[in-house]
């Protein structure tokens, strides 16, 4: 029996291999082994392989299947994920297209908060800022620290929750600045960096290239 089976590879392409086969579970291992011994040349590193079910091909010859349905798995398309178009998700910075340069300076595809896969691309530099890798997942880190400083030096610091898609942070508890009456400086350090932070009210005082370098609670 032949069988056609949609095989992926993780985080960049699909396409569907007929292989000759007894049952559905032998032409899907088949299916699989042939996927990882293709020659994948300048392809991203550590990939890895899945498939997505099978189904048995009746009547469907090598000279009559359509091959336009076919992805080469050695194409650029396959290798280099679909990004899409405009700019990184996280930042204002313009996505420059599909490529393996693009691909190899550390552009993303997509990323997790939580369980949620979320859409990129994010660029290299927000990759870095900003997403934590688990399990071999990227994540989107939304745990921070928010820190004030009033009258000469004195810091006050709160754990707070960060949204760098919208800018906005949420202070858990910001006590302990009874007796002091100059706010000096305030921020919020996230991933072992600072960022400039204010209250919201203040966003349209900022330039759009500041807002991206700057953090806003209520």
């Amino acid at each position: 029996m032949r069988w056609k089976v949609s095989v992926t590879r993780i985080a960049t392409a699909s396409r569907d291999i007929e292989v000759e086969a007894d049952t559905r579970e032998e032409a899907e291992t088949k299916a699989e082994e042939q996927a990882c011994n293709e020659d994948f040349t300048c392809c991203v590193n550590d990939f890895e392989f899945g498939v997505d079910g099978a189904v048995q091909v009746e009547g469907e010859s090598e000279e009559n299947r359509d091959e336009e349905d076919e992805v080469d798995l050695d194409s650029e398309l396959a290798r280099t994920p679909d990004l899409g178009e405009g700019t990184c998700e996280l930042c204002p910075t313009v996505f420059p297209g599909v490529s393996d340069a693009v691909i190899d300076a550390g552009w993303l595809p997509s990323y997790f908060i939580g369980e949620e896969e979320c859409d990129g691309p994010v660029c290299p530099n927000c990759a870095q800022q900003f997403i934590v890798t688990e399990d071999g997942e990227w994540i989107l880190n939304l745990k921070g620290e928010y820190v004030s400083v009033w009258d000469g030096g004195v810091k006050i610091e709160s754990p707070c929750t960060v949204d760098p898609r919208t800018r906005k942070i949420v202070i858990e508890h910001a006590s302990g600045v009874e007796g002091l009456e100059t706010m000096e400086r305030e921020y919020v350090v996230l991933n072992g960096t600072e960022y400039e932070a204010c209250n919201e009210e203040e966003w349209a005082t900022y330039t759009p290239e500041e807002q991206s370098r700057m953090f806003f609670w209520e």
